[in-house]
């Protein structure tokens, strides 16, 4: 493939053409556009599958009658974020209409159209590829709160507050993976999401479930589903500093956990000791391992961890950026809640609604009823129809069967009756 120009894009940064496809001149560059738009496509298909993992993990901590609520919500997720996102969304995060696009905002791009950006096909099938992976970006960030409201909140004060998460995700992908983005200049490292996706929704997950309360029955014992976050320094880890970091995460999740029941917050799937502290950790971890990698090197501004390095440059950045991430997030996820709760729609369901179920749930469970009993008076009226047929063929024998009895028994009889006649007429006669 030949040398490149220095690497001065993030890892992240897939909504730009990659550098080598800019740099290279030869007619390879074509099958290097479809490879890499085959992987990031089948890449997002993974991401996708979240929602399913996420939706099982729900249903199974949650109660019986709330499961199909929380499968409804993830189902949801998907429809309703994705058209959020494909309209607003993405021009916020990677919009490039100069005049009013900066370093905290992207602007531009809305309803995204990729023809009206690019100049060939290549192009064109790589801004789909890439506008589809930040769309399973998006989405799963929006997944992620439905845990925080599972079996408390409205469906249709859901749908709103989908959408409105994911628009609030959209700053902070501007920016740490955005060109332009205030953290991607500064250097900041998160090669998978970790501040953008992860911490963002899992504070807010900590919020919504504080401003919420608690559900009833929700300190009960119940199995914890682990699985740590570190999606951060992915690019940038060797096998024994995984093996760290993983270590240290789960000793601050088995901490936390335990915190949260004594002070009773209520967080129905676990996300807070799992993956909230896992995602702070995963950004201070790049400060510390990362490598003088050369072709992340460029984008962490020539930062190196601390341990590489002894300097606290980038640890320092990564930490900027984990505060301002939550700082916004606890801003602007409080300003959402309040609103739809003062809002005519409201946004949790009585007490009455969540000891039962969730009217919205009932109306589902009803139209499954509904057409539950229009299948089984289908299948009664088959068997009846059948039972009928059946029931006249037999009559239809029985009647043959008298008629043939009926009629031997009228030729016995008449076979039998002329002697006594004879008898009878000799008798008369005698006499």
């Amino acid at each position: 493939m030949g040398e490149s120009a220095p690497l001065n894009t993030s890892a992240m940064q897939i909504v730009q053409i990659h550098h080598y496809a800019i740099n290279h001149n030869s007619s390879e560059v074509d099958k290097l556009y479809q490879d890499d738009a085959v992987w990031i496509i089948t890449s997002s298909f993974i991401i996708f599958t979240m929602h399913s993992g996420f939706g099982l993990l729900e249903s199974g901590s949650v109660s019986a009658k709330d499961e199909v609520n929380i499968m409804v919500k993830n189902v949801v997720d998907v429809v309703f974020g994705g058209l959020s996102y494909w309209s607003v969304g993405y021009g916020l995060s990677y919009g490039d209409y100069e005049p009013f696009r900066n370093s905290f905002i992207g602007f531009g791009r809305f309803f995204y159209d990729p023809t009206r950006d690019v100049t060939t096909v290549n192009e064109e099938g790589w801004s789909y590829a890439a506008f589809l992976f930040q769309l399973s970006l998006a989405t799963t960030a929006s997944t992620i709160v439905s845990g925080a409201v599972a079996e408390r909140a409205k469906l249709k004060s859901y749908i709103l507050l989908g959408c409105l998460v994911i628009l609030i995700q959209a700053l902070p992908a501007h920016w740490v993976w955005d060109s332009e983005g205030i953290f991607y200049k500064l250097g900041v490292v998160d090669f998978a999401g970790c501040s953008a996706v992860s911490m963002l929704c899992k504070f807010r997950h900590l919020l919504f479930g504080a401003i919420m309360f608690f559900r009833f029955s929700a300190f009960s014992k119940r199995p914890c589903f682990e699985n740590n976050n570190l999606s951060a320094l992915c690019a940038v880890s060797r096998p024994w500093h995984a093996l760290i970091v993983g270590s240290v995460s789960a000793g601050f999740s088995i901490s936390i956990l335990p915190l949260l029941e004594r002070f009773q917050v209520d967080d129905p799937v676990g996300i807070v000791p799992i993956h909230l502290t896992s995602s702070i950790w995963g950004m201070m971890a790049v400060g510390i391992f990362c490598e003088k990698d050369r072709h992340l090197y460029g984008a962490t501004n020539g930062h190196a961890g601390l341990l590489y390095s002894g300097d606290f440059t980038l640890l320092g950045v990564q930490l900027l950026c984990t505060v301002t991430v939550l700082v916004y997030s606890a801003t602007f996820g409080l300003l959402v809640l309040v609103l739809i709760s003062k809002s005519p729609l409201g946004l949790r369901v009585t007490d009455y609604e969540e000891q039962i179920e969730l009217p919205d749930v009932t109306a589902f469970r009803t139209f499954q009823t509904v057409t539950k009993a229009i299948t089984k008076w289908k299948m009664l009226a088959k068997t009846k129809s059948r039972s009928k047929r059946m029931e006249q063929a037999r009559q239809k024998r029985l009647t043959e069967d008298q008629v043939l009895t009926t009629g031997g028994a009228t030729a016995n009889g008449a076979n039998g009756g002329t002697p006594h006649s004879t008898h009878s007429t000799s008798d008369s006669y005698n006499n």
